[in-house]
């Protein structure tokens, strides 16, 4: 500990919870000829990219993607609930855009 570094900011480091790690890696076209040069087989190339770091963190995201994605359909029952619910609705010309591009699907 120095003038600069006080008790509270050492005890923060020390103690403190780590800044998150996220990789950088970007799969390019570069990136996949070369593991096709130096790994053989569809399931080796497969396995490699499996045990990436970023890979990891994409599958372990997945989880709460999905709950995000319930949640996320609950609320549009919900609000498709109280549309029909109401029978005087009056829509703008933007309301009216959207519907029609939701309808589409």
């Amino acid at each position: 500990v120095d003038k600069d570094m006080t008790e509270d900011i050492c005890e923060e480091v020390v103690s403190g919870k780590p800044s998150p790690l996220l990789s950088n890696f970007k799969l390019t076209y570069y990136t996949l000829l070369n593991l096709l040069r130096r790994v053989d087989g569809p399931a080796e190339q497969k396995k490699v990219i499996e045990q990436s770091f970023h890979q990891y963190q994409h599958q372990s995201a997945v989880p709460a993607m999905r709950k995000r994605i319930q949640e996320l359909k609950k609320q549009l029952a919900e609000a498709q609930a109280e549309d029909e619910d109401s029978d005087d609705v009056e829509m703008g010309p933007a309301d009216m855009a959207a519907f029609k591009l939701y309808t589409k699907r």
